[in-house]
């Protein structure tokens, strides 16, 4: 009678306690276990002391919340916990979408998720199945782990809630389709994070439609209420390598006090969020290392100086450590540069072309299919052996035709009217139309496949498309406005120039750590991949590329 009793009253406590968590900053503190004492293997339980600025993102019921942070800015536990507390106490399913499965889903399962219901005896026994890599489940409620690469995974979970880790590293169509996911839903929740990488890209692109708020703290000394940012830190050395780096310090703006340890005033009583804007639909915050209390001031002044070495270095700074996004110099084409490449006054787009010249044509379909054709100048010898670098980079391109046409027929007469010898396509998203066009000039046109296994200039030629590396082809092909190593008329279309602007490079780490170049985009890029196409087209009118059976697959 007595072990019922205690039974019945733990019932009642545990039901008591679970009503009165009102969100998911109180699930945090009272389920979700950080670690285990070395010691006494005591478990150590969830804490804002260290990431005092997290609680209100914890707390928020807006339907739409993003965070354009800096790196390990404890953003992704609180997505984490959002989630499961969505699962536990409102017992609905949750869809978290990262960039890719392998490594950032295998990762985030073994790492973050596993290791939380291990430690948690509530958390373990909530869940079952936990073994399904995309699918854990916890009575009627799931969640969903999902890939941002697969649209079927995206239309596969049946969710009002979503989360998105690292938004930056998915493409914007498809984070648009996990967004979709809530649409029609009385109750919803967006939740998206991440690291920034290019102004008005990916989540700096949401962060300025939303309140854009800031975390201040005040002053220990004058009282005043301050952004910590750059000019809060006293660089006390000019080289990263001088020991006296690590005398750096942070002071107030105003009145130059020296700020002590941020244990004593980056806290929840000394701090707050202050938005810039109000009234607006989406929550956003945004919160720099400066805050951390993880990064001492050496190491963030060691990371300045290291951002002043090399534009890879900057935009690391500014997105990692800053938290801001940033275009470093020479990270897309200007206008100015683009027109200096218009060599000749007189010379304007052709309308046909001498059949002995050597002509390209490169294709990007869209709402329009946009052209470029262009007729090259052939170095002596260039085919012989050299590589696919030495062959582009030994001729020169003047551009004939830059154009659009409305249907894919159209392609047929330019093909015939330029005497064109090789064209490369976009293989997507008019993939029949391309294979019939193709289908019409067999051996001529080649369907591109931009593939992310792919290294350098390497061309792989697999039936009828060409794979390769888009970023290494861009750089070749964008590369050649700024050595003006390519001829334009002076007639050619304002959009083709606002095209080329579009892309804009940018460096993140890969998984070995390396940082890696990409280009991305917010505004419209097609005539850019034409002029990529172009190039493709010629090296592979040179004879170049490997070819490999499309059974090897």
């Amino acid at each position: 009678m007595s072990s019922l009793l205690d039974t019945l009253k733990a019932t009642i406590y545990d039901g008591l306690t679970r009503s009165a968590i009102a969100n998911a900053a109180d699930w945090a503190e009272k389920y979700r276990v950080m670690s285990l004492h070395p010691q006494t293997l005591a478990r150590q339980y969830w804490s804002f002391k260290k990431h005092p600025w997290s609680r209100k993102l914890h707390e928020s019921k807006c339907h739409h919340i993003c965070g354009r942070k800096a790196a390990q800015m404890g953003y992704t536990e609180c997505a984490i916990n959002r989630a499961i507390y969505t699962i536990d106490i409102l017992q609905e399913s949750v869809m978290y979408v990262l960039p890719t499965v392998r490594p950032d889903a295998v990762d985030f399962s073994s790492t973050r998720f596993d290791p939380a219901l291990e430690m948690s005896p509530h958390l373990e026994s909530l869940f079952s199945g936990t073994k399904n890599l995309g699918l854990k489940r916890a009575g009627l409620a799931c969640l969903y782990i999902r890939s941002g690469r697969s649209r079927s995974q995206l239309k596969s979970a049946p969710t009002a809630r979503v989360f998105i880790d690292e938004q930056d590293e998915i493409s914007k169509d498809m984070v648009k389709l996990a967004k979709q996911r809530t649409t029609g839903q009385e109750e919803k929740t967006v939740f998206e994070i991440s690291t920034p990488t290019l102004p008005g890209c990916g989540i700096d692109e949401v962060y300025q439609d939303s309140t854009m708020a800031q975390y201040a703290f005040k002053c220990p000394s004058c009282g005043r209420r301050e952004f910590m940012c750059q000019d809060h830190l006293v660089i006390t050395a000019d080289d990263k390598n001088d020991p006296k780096i690590r005398g750096s310090y942070y002071q107030c703006i105003r009145c130059k006090a020296k700020l002590p340890h941020k244990s004593l005033y980056v806290n929840e009583e000394n701090c707050e969020w202050v938005d810039t804007y109000s009234n607006r639909m989406i929550e956003g915050y945004t919160i720099p290392q400066f805050y951390s209390h993880a990064m001492a001031p050496w190491e963030m002044a060691v990371a300045y100086l290291e951002s002043l070495l090399s534009p890879t270095d900057k935009q690391e700074y500014y997105n990692s450590q800053l938290g801001e996004p940033v275009l470093v110099e020479g990270a897309k084409l200007d206008e100015d540069t683009i027109n200096k490449c218009k060599t000749y006054a007189d010379f304007v787009m052709l309308n046909s072309i001498s059949p002995s010249r050597h002509v390209t044509m490169g294709v990007d379909v869209g709402t329009w299919i946009n052209v470029e054709i262009d007729d090259w100048s052939l170095s002596s010898g260039a085919a012989n052996g050299k590589t696919v670098n030495d062959v582009n980079l030994a001729s020169r391109p003047t551009l004939v035709k830059a154009i659009k046409v409305k249907d894919f027929e159209e392609l047929d007469g330019l093909m015939d009217q330029y005497h064109v010898n090789m064209c490369v396509i976009d293989k997507d998203p008019e993939r029949r139309k391309a294979l019939e066009f193709r289908n019409r000039y067999p051996g001529r046109v080649w369907l591109c496949n931009y593939a992310n296994a792919m290294s350098g200039n390497e061309i792989l030629k697999r039936d009828v498309f060409v794979s390769l590396d888009r970023t290494s082809w861009l750089d070749l092909s964008l590369g050649r406005f700024k050595r003006q190593d390519i001829i334009l008329p002076v007639d050619v279309p304002d959009e083709y120039a606002r095209n080329l602007q579009a892309p804009m490079r940018q460096y993140r780490e890969d998984k070995m750590g390396n940082l890696v170049g990409r280009y991305l985009n917010k505004d419209p890029d097609h005539y850019a991949h034409c002029r990529n196409y172009n190039e493709i087209a010629f090296a592979l009118s040179m004879g170049l590329g490997r070819s490999e059976s499309i059974e090897a697959d």
